[in-house]
């Protein structure tokens, strides 16, 4: 939990302070460096594992997978004939992801191309890594792969517009969304939930439902006001618009 909530120093210090470390816990410490981008440490802990006597199970493999795109690759490789696990479709993700991480793009499109091409899954993971590498020319064919297999799913459609507006491609993105509205799809509204003294608030993404929701917005209103005055820049242009959206 603390490792979600992006504090990985007192997951350490907890982890340390356990009397006894069982699979779940060992677990936990791996995936918390995993998703923290600390490969070497996942790694550290993942050979400190076995030397206690714990066997990585599919959680572990998932964890280390993310974590480290070669070492990742050689252990996925291994994974069934030294640890009994057999692969699924998430740990070739896994694959996907730390490659395109890496810049390795040409490889992580082979490597779909090579296992699993008609996975939504994969080519999805791809599209993902393309927008952060800002590589516009390998997500267009990964995003051309995505719809030609979900072509009635308004979340691949989004993916791509989004992708498309992350590389100033704003009349692409468009086209994208005047796609999307011909062939009459809508993604079902985002909502979340959160408890404040015993009692449950439901939000809905864009929603003006809630009670207090002038309030709110009104808060919304001064953070923003308060980025300006502390001069701090946003360039995620998707970010931008998320934010003009729910104003």
């Amino acid at each position: 939990m603390y490792a979600k909530y992006g504090s990985i120093e007192d997951a350490c210090q907890l982890f340390n302070g356990m009397n006894g470390h069982d699979s779940v816990s060992w677990n936990a410490m791996v995936s918390a460096h995993s998703i923290h981008g600390q490969g070497k440490m996942a790694l550290l802990l993942f050979e400190e594992m076995k030397r206690e006597g714990f066997a990585p199970d599919e959680i572990t493999i998932l964890a280390i997978l993310q974590a480290c795109s070669y070492t990742g690759l050689c252990l996925f490789n291994e994974m069934e004939s030294n640890y009994g696990i057999r692969s699924v479709i998430e740990h070739f993700a896994c694959i996907v992801d730390p490659l395109g991480k890496a810049g390795r793009l040409p490889e992580a499109m082979n490597f779909i191309n090579s296992t699993f091409p008609d996975s939504p899954l994969l080519w999805r993971t791809l599209v993902s890594v393309c927008k952060l590498q800002g590589d516009l020319d390998f997500g267009m064919l990964a995003s051309k792969n995505l719809l030609g297999l979900l072509p009635e799913k308004a979340g691949s459609y989004i993916l791509v517009s989004n992708t498309c507006a992350g590389s100033g491609m704003l009349e692409e993105a468009a086209k994208v969304g005047t796609d999307m509205n011909d062939l009459k799809l809508s993604k079902v509204a985002g909502c979340s939930w959160i408890e404040i003294d015993n009692k449950v608030h439901c939000f809905v993404a864009s929603s003006k439902d809630h009670p207090e929701s002038r309030e709110i917005y009104a808060k919304l209103d001064q953070l923003m006001d308060e980025i300006k005055w502390k001069n701090c820049e946003i360039d995620d242009a998707h970010l931008i618009g998320e934010i003009v959206k729910y104003k």
